[in-house]
């Protein structure tokens, strides 16, 4: 028999995150903007630690389950931290592409005995 109530995986999922829905919502709006869009960890920095206070001040005054106080807690803390590291990640990537330009940079220097005027000049044509 087949039953339609929302007492199966699905309901008790969402159930289990609807007190926790704005912090994760606004938890992936950070995490958007930071690490999709722009790449740096600016608002995370800023905003995560607003968060992280109002979850201190809700679960003292609200008294919720142990679970739900220690997801409001930690999701602010994890945010910043995946910013963080994306950050982290992203200036690598950056570091090591700026090297390469400047190692390409200084062997077409040596061949032609001035630096390019265009980054096109440091492709090779074949």
């Amino acid at each position: 028999m087949v039953t339609t109530s929302g007492t199966g995986r699905c309901g008790r999922l969402w159930h289990g995150l609807t007190p926790i829905l704005g912090t994760l919502i606004c938890s992936l709006v950070l995490i958007y903007f930071d690490v999709v869009a722009y790449g740096n960890d600016l608002f995370s920095f800023f905003t995560c630690p607003i968060m992280f206070l109002v979850a201190v001040v809700r679960t003292v005054f609200r008294r919720p389950s142990f679970v739900v106080a220690a997801a409001r807690l930690l999701i602010p803390v994890a945010t910043l931290l995946l910013a963080i590291e994306n950050h982290s990640v992203q200036k690598r990537i950056a570091m090591g592409n700026a090297a390469r330009l400047i190692q390409a940079c200084e062997q077409y220097h040596e061949a032609n005995r001035n630096y390019p005027e265009r980054l096109g000049d440091l492709v090779r044509i074949t």
